[in-house]
């Protein structure tokens, strides 16, 4: 059971990851935006 949870938040994060990779590379600048920047 933990394997099976311990893989979904691995997966989680890896595809949050790569969502946070792709919108940093769409704004290669510092802008002002309205939502905040998620990216650690």
């Amino acid at each position: 059971m933990m394997k099976t949870i311990s893989d979904m938040i691995l997966y989680i994060f890896l595809n949050y990851h790569i969502i946070c990779v792709f919108s940093a590379a769409q704004i290669r600048f510092p802008a002002k935006s309205d939502r905040p920047n998620l990216c650690f």
